[in-house]
């Protein structure tokens, strides 16, 4: 009577690259003679015909299921950390001992708590199943076993060409079959690789690094074809950056390229837009999530519109994530649609279905995707759609879904086209060397032989000491597997074997091969030394005992034949044809400093007067262009800026001046001209209104004005830290030049007031103006933050010309007021940092030594040992002498202190002092 037998192997993609070979060759079967009604499946694929042939009604549990079904049991357990990686962990073992945890004898075996809670989670899973109707794959196959040896299922004749990773219930199966220990040793690697296939070339390219790797697989490839090798697989643990660098310029020559890969849910397009949405919606970093969004493909956002919304939400701390969704879901035709996938509880799973739906329409429409990402989005989407059916079969939250798509992989498939008959060449991942049948490819190329690809490390879990207590199956050696890949990439080739070695990672750090290199190698040597004493040539097989210690340790002959690159040359590592360039165009060095083509003036704000040309520029500017003109030009002209609403000193200093100026509005008001010791306690209350009305003030403010928003908490203690140095910084204030009183405060200089200095039109806003009526003299004060040497005169009394202070905003400011204070000689030019901590660093500057020589404030470095009218236009008169050199144009990098360099945006000037 005919008899069907059954071969097993590791996939269902080998079985039928089987199949064609067979069907092609005319052979029963590469494992050997057989009948004609052989059938070729997997273990699993084999379990599932019979069960449904011969089952009990219950349906297999499928791998979202069983996530699913984990993870929802986790939340009503405290043993166990409820994490996706426990829910990984947990599902996996389930799946392999599932027929044996309920029949386990747990009181048998010492164990401990936690695993004790895996049990009992165990038999809560089984239970579980039990009401969804489902059962796992193995307690299917355990069943079918007992159905076998009853006599109620027919045997089969089985024979297992690849090892079988068993559990229990598959393993009593398979015995049944007469397949039992042959399931586990057929195909089972060596403990050392075995030869390479006769006829096949073996080739090393070691590559410094990722840049140059690319390049040496893309000339292989030409190689190849060159050869008349048509078909050529490379492998790589990630190939779609080979395939993307590569394909193009294969494809150009009619080359056909095919990808095989895996890539994570959340790396895909569709699920870093649904991330993002979650975030908006999550109001956790709304604006950085915003963005994503709008940048992102799916979103169908003109990179123009993408621009000024990203701008405009970045530019507005004050946006939440319902105003940002208002404003995506008017710009963007799939946000509701991702929105409605990301609402938590709030949509149930048809809203989810047609959501999604929407998305996949708008998908199968976009425009402007590649072949490669479509398949990719695609799969993602499937992906998610997978896990809604599976959740709403099983009645959980449409939230664990998404959960669990967060976890998955997608398959992606591209093939570009080609014409019959083209070579072809198969970017795949390292999972496609399980399905790889021998002499299926001309050239094989494994485009990373490092231990990173091929780990030699063991891959035991938590769970391995479990399973090997209640005496459940081993799982194969790590080491084996690694083997077993390794001599399926070798068998495959008919002509060309290729191992791409990189000496260095992409971080830069040292690259270690592969375990498989070294044994590798020495098979290969062992086979040169064979064939060089057959021919009785003694020097060649001394080479071949002989290893390159600067290449692997490769036999002496290999590394003779080993192709070598270097990343030095970053066109040919990266350009489209991986060739030297053969022409180009030589452009003149350019100089820092120097403007060839344009006149600086002509790009300034100036104004015209009794034919003159004046160049605008605040004190502040002025200050930075004394200071260092390229600064000066990066800064002020350039303008490089982030597009962030920022949160930092210049915004904390904006907000200090609002409440210097408004609390002295209110002390004027009451007609309090300064602040004294002995009204401290009333003038402190008018300061925490004054600062509390500022606050509030700055909501009202625009984009844009410099507004102090804390929105986080730390960032409301540093408001509640800076009140304290403004209360601090007043108190001391009050004991300071008692003699003066504040006469004006953010009084501006305008282009109009036609005031002129050293040779420039000053445009600008004093902080404060103090005046001793008595004495007719006024002192303008600056505030900053904190002062130090870069502010103060530090004159000499012997000194014959005063030096230029590195800071004279305030100079300018006092020499400005002059001529509009009549009656009053200036006596100084004063910064005050708000944020001093003693007295002593409260005041620095250049003040009149006569007027402020007994003040504690006021240091040495300070004073100015002359007339200080006298100095002021001294002063002057040498900052016009510098400021010359603006209407000649020059920019030249020249600080005169590190305090000019250290927040200068231009790290790698050569002139940098900080």
């Amino acid at each position: 009577m005919f008899q069907s037998t059954v071969e097993l192997y590791r996939t269902i993609e080998k079985a039928n690259a089987v199949a064609r070979c067979n069907a092609r060759d005319g052979a029963a079967s590469i494992a050997g003679p057989s009948s004609l009604g052989c059938r070729r499946t997997t273990a699993a694929a084999l379990t599932a015909e019979l069960w449904e042939l011969w089952g009990d009604g219950r349906v297999l549990v499928e791998g979202a299921q069983r996530s699913l079904i984990v993870a929802e049991l986790m939340d009503g357990q405290n043993a166990l950390v409820a994490s996706p990686g426990t829910v990984d962990l947990l599902s996996r073992f389930f799946a392999r001992y599932g027929s044996a945890l309920t029949r386990a004898c747990p009181d048998a075996v010492p164990l401990t708590d936690r695993e004790r809670a895996v049990l009992e989670l165990g038999r809560r899973y089984e239970a579980r199943l039990a009401e969804a109707g489902l059962v796992e794959s193995d307690e299917a196959a355990f069943l079918l076993a007992g159905a076998v040896a009853a006599g109620a299922v027919p045997c089969l004749a089985v024979s297992a060409v690849d090892p079988v990773d068993a559990g229990p219930g598959l393993a009593a199966l398979l015995r049944c079959f007469g397949c039992g220990e042959e399931a586990r040793a057929a195909g089972s690697a060596p403990s050392v690789l075995p030869s390479l296939p006769a006829g096949v070339c073996p080739r090393f390219l070691v590559p410094a690094g990722p840049t140059a790797a690319a390049a040496l697989v893309h000339d292989e490839i030409g190689t190849a074809l060159e050869a008349g090798e048509h078909a050529v697989l490379v492998v790589a643990p990630d190939p779609r950056p080979l395939y993307d660098a590569l394909a193009p310029a294969l494809a150009a020559d009619g080359v056909a390229c095919a990808l095989r890969c895996p890539v994570a849910f959340d790396r895909t397009w569709f699920g870093r837009a649904l991330a993002a949405v979650e975030r908006v919606a999550s109001q956790a970093r709304p604006v950085a999530a915003a963005t994503d969004f709008v940048y992102n493909p799916l979103a169908a956002v003109g990179a123009r519109d993408a621009r000024r919304l990203n701008g405009a939400l970045r530019a507005d701390r004050l946006i939440d994530g319902t105003a940002m969704a208002t404003r995506l879901s008017d710009l963007s035709p799939t946000f509701a649609s991702f929105a409605t996938l990301a609402a938590g509880s709030d949509a149930g799973f048809q809203e989810r279905a047609r959501a999604l739906d929407a998305i996949g329409a708008h998908l199968r429409g976009a425009t402007g995707l590649s072949v490669v990402a479509r398949s990719c989005e695609s799969a993602a989407v499937a992906a998610l759609a997978t896990a809604l059916d599976a959740a709403a079969a099983l009645g959980c939250a449409p939230a664990s879904a998404l959960g669990l798509a967060r976890q998955a992989t997608v398959p992606v498939s591209a093939l570009s086209p080609s014409v019959p008959g083209a070579p072809s060449v198969e970017f795949a991942a390292l999972a496609r060397l399980g399905s790889l049948v021998p002499d299926s490819y001309d050239a094989v190329i494994l485009a990373d032989l490092t231990d990173a690809a091929f780990p030699a490390a063991s891959r035991a879990t938590a769970l391995d000491e479990l399973a090997e207590k209640l005496g459940l199956p081993e799982r194969g050696a790590a080491l084996d597997e690694q083997r077993r890949r390794f001599a399926a990439a070798m068998g495959a080739a008919r002509a060309r074997f290729a191992c791409v070695v990189p000496q260095r990672q992409a971080s830069g750090e040292e690259a270690y091969p592969a375990f498989v290199l070294k044994e590798y190698a020495a098979r290969l040597a062992e086979a040169g030394r064979a064939r060089a004493l057959a021919d009785g040539d003694e020097a060649a097989a001394r080479a071949w005992s002989e290893t390159d210690r600067d290449l692997f340790d490769l036999p002496v002959p290999l590394a003779a034949d080993a192709i070598c690159r270097g990343e030095d040359d970053l066109v040919a590592g990266l350009g489209e044809t991986y060739a030297p360039v053969t022409g180009g165009l030589a452009l003149a060095n350019p100089v820092r400093g120097c403007l060839d083509r344009l006149a600086l003036v002509d790009f300034l704000r100036t104004v015209r007067e009794e034919g003159r040309r004046l160049v605008v520029l605040s004190p502040s500017a002025l200050e930075l262009y004394l200071g260092c003109p390229y600064a000066w030009f990066v800064q002020r002209r350039l303008r490089p800026s982030a597009p962030d609403e920022a949160f930092g000193p210049l915004e904390k200093g904006s907000f200090v001046h609002g409440v210097f100026a408004r609390f002295y509005d209110r002390l004027a008001d009451e007609g309090i001209v300064r602040v004294v010791p002995e009204q401290w306690a009333h003038c402190e209350a008018v300061l925490a209104e004054v600062v509390d009305a500022e606050l509030g003030r700055q909501r009202t403010l625009e984009a844009g004005e410099g507004r102090l928003l804390p929105l986080s908490r730390a960032e409301r203690l540093e408001v509640e830290r800076l009140r304290d140095q403004i209360a601090e910084s007043l108190r001391r204030q009050s004991r300071f030049a008692p003699s003066y009183a504040v006469h004006g405060h953010e009084r501006p200089i305008a282009v109009e007031d036609a005031v002129d200095y050293a040779g420039v039109r000053v445009n600008g806003r004093v902080d404060r103006i103090d005046v001793d009526r008595d004495a007719g003299r006024f002192t303008v004060v600056d505030y900053k933050g904190a002062v130090g040497a870069p502010y103060a005169a530090a004159m000499d009394e012997d000194a014959v010309v005063p030096p230029v202070p590195g800071r004279v905003q305030a100079l300018v400011y006092a020499q400005a007021l002059r001529p509009a204070l009549e009656g009053l000689h200036c006596a100084g030019a004063l910064y005050l940092g708000y944020r001093a901590r003693t007295d002593k660093d409260l005041v620095a500057g250049a003040a009149d030594g006569a007027v402020f020589e007994d003040d504690p404030f006021v240091k040495g470095a300070s004073l100015v040992p002359m007339n200080f009218e006298a100095y002021l236009d001294t002063v002057e008169s040498q900052i016009a002498a510098a400021l010359e050199g603006l209407y000649r144009g020059e920019i030249a990098p020249a600080p005169r202190g590190a305090w000019v360099c250290e927040h200068c945006p231009v790290p790698n000037c050569e002139r940098r002092l900080s």
